[in-house]
């Protein structure tokens, strides 16, 4: 799938990518636009090239008949070309940002399929520990690790109460740092916060 974000002054496509996530914020910082998806069998799928469009600076829209036709230049109008410079600078950053934050969120995950912690969660909810009342999840799990219920209970509960603190300080960081790209406005700017972004996932040890 190829998601795009419109200009719908001149139906010009400013940005190419395959992330949702990434489309949803660089949008955030733009007026005007829109997002589009187009899957493998559109006909217009092969013919929007993300490098022609992101690095080669080409300008192209796809007509009512779904083909790739280069916009005229008598449409590139001044905001136009204002969204387009802008999501060059903004949008390296924002993949970054985004390959960031999963990649943070990988260092808590504690097993090998998705999904489980909403059974630990079931798990834990229930539970209640003061009348000394286990759940059939949590009784499971201390007779295979030979522990005793109330143990069991609080050494899943500290885990759960890891993950979602390492998950929400993600979380925190992808709305801060989401904020500052889409005030980017020029090459300086955009240094710095992908130094910024560097530094607050992989030195400051914060996540």
């Amino acid at each position: 799938m190829k998601i795009t974000i419109i200009d719908y002054s001149n139906e010009g496509i400013i940005y190419v990518g395959d992330s949702q996530a990434v489309v949803n914020q660089l949008k955030a910082g733009l007026v005007d636009t829109e997002m589009r998806m187009f899957y493998p069998r559109h006909p217009s799928y092969n013919k929007i090239i993300r490098e022609e469009i992101l690095q080669q600076d080409k300008h192209v829209f796809v007509k009512r008949d779904n083909s790739v036709v280069e916009l005229p230049e008598t449409a590139f109008n001044p905001a136009y070309l204002e969204r387009r410079r802008l999501v060059r600078l903004r949008a390296p950053l924002m993949e970054m940002l985004i390959r960031f934050t999963w990649t943070s969120t990988q260092i808590c995950r504690q097993t090998a399929w998705e999904g489980l912690e909403n059974n630990l969660q079931f798990a834990l909810r229930d539970c209640d520990p003061a009348a000394g009342v286990w759940s059939d999840a949590i009784q499971e799990y201390s007779q295979i690790n030979n522990v005793d219920p109330e143990h069991a209970y609080r050494e899943i509960k500290l885990q759960m109460d890891n993950i979602h603190s390492v998950k929400m300080r993600v979380y925190g960081f992808l709305k801060h740092f989401s904020d500052k790209i889409n005030q980017v406005q020029d090459e300086e700017q955009a240094r710095r916060v992908a130094t910024e972004m560097e530094n607050k996932f992989f030195k400051d040890t914060w996540i």
